[in-house]
C-alpha cells in the first residue's frame, strides 16, 4: 500500500479538486490521510464526505503543538499502513498514473530509500505553463540544496515508510522550510536514492496566492525558517560541509541571498547574528565574512538604496556564476 498523507488547512476551495487527484489513480491499493490543522472554513466537511464514500480515505485532526505542517504531516506519518509514503499539499494535483509510474521504478530500481519524480508547474490547468519544478545538471544535489536551489519539493520523492521513520520526519520546530532542511537532511545522513526527471511529471504544484499552512504575510516571517535552517546546518553538519569547499561556496550564496531579504526589510542584527554562527562554526570564508559584514553594514546606512549598489554587490559575491533552475525548463512530452 502507498500512503497519501496531505495537510490541511482552510482549503475548501481547492480540496474537492486535490482529494479527486488521488481518487481517480490508475493504481488502487493506497490510502488517503487527510490532516486537519484547525480548519475554520468548510475543509473538514469536504473530507468527512470523502472518507464517508471511500474507506480508503482518513481524517485525523492534529492534536498536538505546535501547529503548522511539519506537525500535521508527522500525525500522518504516525498514523500511515502503507510501505511506500508521498506527500501531498492541500492545492496541489496528481497526475492519474502517478503511483503506477513510481510503482514500476520501484520494482525496477527496489534498493533505495526514496525515488525522485519530476513535477509541472501550474495556474489554472496542468498544462497552462508546461514549467518543470526543477530537472538534472551535473552540479550534485547536495550542492544544489546548500544554494536554495531545489531539485525536487515535497510532492515529489516516494519514500519508503521505515527509512523516513529512520530519519526523524519532519522538524516540527521550523515555522517552513521543513521540506528543505528534511531534503538536505536525507542527503547528509547518506539515505540511498535515485531521480527519474526525465519521466513523465506525475504531480502538478499549483502557483497562486491562496491561503498557505503558514502564510507569509512578510517576508521576514518566511525568513524564520530559513535562519532555522541555517542554525541547524551550522550545529549538526558544518563538520561535513567545511571539508568540502563547494559546500561552503553555495552555502554562503544562499546565506548572502537571505542577509541580502534581512536587510531589504530593515532587519540588521540577525544577519550579524547568522555571520557569527558561520563563523564560528568555520562554514564561511574569511573574505565572504568580511563581504558580508560590509554589505549589512553599508545597508544599515541606507546605502543599499543608492541606484547601481545591488548590482555592484552581485558581481562582487559573483551571484550570476549560481543561477537557480527553478521553472526554467519546460516539458516537451506529451501528458
Amino acid at each position: 500500500m502507498i500512503s497519501i498523507i496531505v495537510p490541511v488547512y482552510n482549503r475548501e476551495d481547492l480540496l474537492n479538486e486535490t482529494i479527486s487527484s488521488v481518487v481517480d489513480q490508475t493504481y488502487f491499493n493506497w490510502e488517503l490521510i487527510l490532516v486537519d490543522d484547525g480548519s475554520t472554513d468548510g475543509s473538514i466537511k469536504i473530507a468527512e464526505e470523502y472518507s464517508k464514500k471511500d474507506a480508503r480515505i482518513r481524517l485525523l485532526k492534529r492534536n498536538r503543538e505546535p501547529k503548522g505542517a511539519p506537525t500535521s504531516r508527522n500525525i500522518g506519518l504516525e498514523n500511515a499502513r502503507g510501505q511506500y509514503v508521498i506527500f501531498l499539499d492541500s492545492d496541489d494535483l496528481m497526475a492519474p498514473y502517478c503511483l503506477e509510474q513510481r510503482l514500476n521504478i520501484i520494482r525496477q530500481f527496489p534498493n533505495h530509500d526514496f525515488w525522485v519524480f519530476p513535477m509541472l508547474i501550474f495556474e489554472n490547468q496542468i498544462d497552462d505553463t508546461r514549467k518543470l519544478t526543477n530537472y538534472n545538471t551535473e552540479e550534485p544535489d547536495l550542492h544544489r540544496f546548500l544554494r536554495s536551489d531545489i531539485v525536487w519539493t515535497i510532492s515529489c520523492p516516494i519514500w519508503k515508510k521505515s527509512s523516513l521513520l529512520k530519519l526523524g520526519g519532519f522538524d516540527e520546530s521550523f515555522p517552513n522550510c521543513q521540506d528543505h532542511e528534511l531534503h538536505l537532511r536525507a542527503l547528509f545522513e547518506g539515505l540511498s536514492y535515485q531521480k527519474f526527471l526525465d519521466e513523465k511529471p506525475d504531480t502538478f504544484y499549483r502557483k497562486h496566492d491562496g491561503e498557505k499552512i503558514y502564510k507569509p504575510s512578510d517576508a521576514l516571517r518566511v525568513l524564520k525558517g530559513v535562519r532555522a535552517l541555517f542554525e541547524k546546518l551550522a550545529r549538526q553538519y558544518s563538520s561535513q560541509i567545511k571539508v568540502d569547499s563547494h559546500s561552503v561556496k553555495n552555502l554562503n550564496i544562499f546565506l548572502f541571498r537571505s542577509l541580502r531579504s534581512y536587510t531589504r526589510n530593515g532587519e540588521f542584527s540577525i544577519p550579524k547574528d547568522l555571520l557569527k554562527v558561520f563563523d564560528e562554526y568555520g562554514i564561511i570564508s574569511s573574505s565572504n565574512k568580511r563581504k558580508f559584514w560590509t554589505y549589512i553594514t553599508l545597508s544599515s546606512w541606507g546605502v543599499n538604496k543608492i541606484r547601481g549598489y545591488e548590482r555592484l554587490w552581485n558581481i562582487l559575491v559573483r551571484l550570476k556564476s549560481f543561477e537557480m533552475t527553478w521553472g526554467q525548463r519546460k516539458y516537451e512530452g506529451k501528458l
